[in-house]
This record gives structure tokens, sequence and C-alpha cells, in this order.
């Protein structure tokens, strides 16, 4: 069965949305705007990387790999085979 899940983390099953309405044109407009969004960021940032010393943006760019879980040393090796052979 599907469900949506919203952000009070009730459950509302899809059976019971007979009366929704989608506005397909507010839909479109949304991702144009998240799009323009997207690309704004990453002209910032390329702006940033260029005018930012190479030892400051490689702590940040740490900092951002830092955050991503660990994996064992096997795993590692057999991820960097299957790229290998990819």
């Amino acid at each position: 069965m599907y469900y949506l899940k919203f952000h009070t983390k009730k459950l509302i099953y899809l059976s019971e949305l007979t009366d929704l309405k989608i506005d397909f044109a507010e839909l479109e407009e949304q991702k144009r705007r998240n799009f323009r969004e997207r690309l704004k960021f990453i002209d910032w940032y390329a702006e940033w990387l260029k005018k930012t010393p190479n030892e400051v943006w490689s702590k940040a760019q740490n900092a951002v790999v830092e955050q991503f879980p660990k994996y064992p040393a096997s795993r590692r090796k057999s991820a960097a085979i299957k790229t290998k052979k990819s």
C-alpha cells in the first residue's frame, strides 16, 4: 500500500486522498526555481573556490567528507576494484 509521510510524521494512505488536486503548472514553476537556485549556488561556490586559498577550502571539503560513514579497508578496496572494472 502506498502512503505519504508529512512533516507531522502522520501517515496518510493514498487511498484516502481521493480529492487530491495537483497544480502541475505550479510544480513546473517550482522545478524551474529550484534549478535556477542550484545554478546560482554552483556559480557562487565556483567563485568562492577560485578566490579562497587551498588550505581553507580543502579544510571545508574535508569537513564534508568526514561526515560520510567510514568503511572498513576491505570494503574500500572492493569498491575501488568495482569502479576500476566499470
